[in-house]
């Protein structure tokens, strides 16, 4: 009797695990690729850019850079778009003290992805939105303000087209 209840649980496992539908996030990331490259702009501190790559078909990374008035560029912050148990999160890597905070993806289209956490320190959304002229509207936005930084795509990219 022990060995039949054995089996029937074992089949019912089995038969519960192959209705299981795997997580969709491939068609999110296929939206994402047009991050790929260079993206140069200027935030009133000065110009900035910021580079994104795919690390894989479920990772993307970014490095953005930072132009000072002595004209040397320097890294200023990364981050990760990557799947972490089965969702999509943008994950802004630790800078000097903080530590490292991630958004999760609230929603995705060929033109806009959306990243929220309602208890991130400084912004809840961010958005990166692909304009009708094809330069990337970042969108940073707090309980009560936002804010738009816009960039162009860069030389990085345009000479890595020809």
């Amino acid at each position: 009797m022990k060995n039949v209840l054995y089996i029937l649980v074992l089949l019912y496992t089995w038969s519960c695990s192959s209705n299981v539908r795997p997580v969709e996030y491939y068609g999110a990331f296929d939206n994402m690729r047009w991050l790929i490259g260079s993206w140069d702009g200027n935030n009133g501190q000065g110009a900035f850019r910021e580079t994104w790559s795919a690390e894989s078909d479920t990772l993307m990374h970014h490095i953005t850079y930072l132009t000072g008035a002595d004209g040397i560029e320097r890294p200023v912050g990364a981050g990760f778009i990557r799947v972490i148990d089965g969702q999509i999160y943008y994950t802004k890597d630790a800078m000097q003290d903080e530590a490292p905070v991630r958004w999760k993806l609230a929603d995705c289209d060929a033109k806009r992805l959306r990243f929220h956490n309602g208890h991130a320190p400084y912004y809840q959304d961010i958005a990166f939105e692909r304009t009708a002229n094809d330069r990337l509207r970042l969108q940073l936005t707090t309980g009560k303000d936002s804010r738009d930084l816009i960039f162009s795509r860069g030389t990085e990219y345009l000479s890595s087209l020809e």
